[in-house]
């Protein structure tokens, strides 16, 4: 994936520090708008290959779960229009929009809207990991894995620039 060189090359550093997304969105084609769906799909495919370079040499599952929720963090924090390296769309990158949309199409009943945008980023990261397993199994081919990994970051990608999972199917 295209973010694994620039994962090796900041190995040490959080994809949420400030320098590290400066670095990102030198790499993105369509710049740091939150409301650019081209944008999204980028920067989750962007975490999805740190993530799973991050969690690769982990071998407890406890300290898996804790990357995963440290990345989910990272990432809700984006979303919810917090980090400056990124211009939000107006009215929808901020507590009760975004959040109100994944509680209501992703099911994320939290209490407060960090906690529901968090745990849509952790239902994302469970399905992309879930197509991980199968494509680390002996015989499994690209082509056979490649296009579930699309579908899911697409998908997500659509449900954090407000396209329900229902117009997307209308669109697709």
């Amino acid at each position: 994936m295209k973010g694994s060189k620039m994962v090796a090359e900041n190995r040490e550093a959080r994809w949420g520090d400030d320098q590290v997304f400066i670095e990102v969105l030198g790499s993105l084609k369509k710049g740091n708008y939150l409301g650019d769906l081209e944008v999204i799909n980028e920067i989750l495919r962007y975490v999805v290959s740190d993530l799973l370079d991050r969690l690769e040499p982990v071998e407890k599952p406890s300290l898996k779960m804790m990357e995963i929720q440290r990345q989910a963090k990272q990432l809700a924090h984006v979303l919810l229009g917090k980090s400056r390296s990124f211009q939000p769309m107006i009215k929808w990158n901020e507590a009760g929009s975004i959040d109100v949309f994944c509680r209501h199409w992703l099911g994320c009943d939290d209490a407060t809207p960090e906690q529901r945008m968090e745990h849509a980023c952790v239902l994302f990261f469970e399905e992309v990991l879930d197509v991980a397993v199968y494509a680390s199994k002996d015989g499994v081919l690209p082509e056979q894995w490649g296009w579930q990994l699309d579908a899911i970051i697409e998908k997500y990608a659509g449900i954090f620039v407000g396209i329900s999972p229902a117009q997307q199917a209308v669109l697709s």
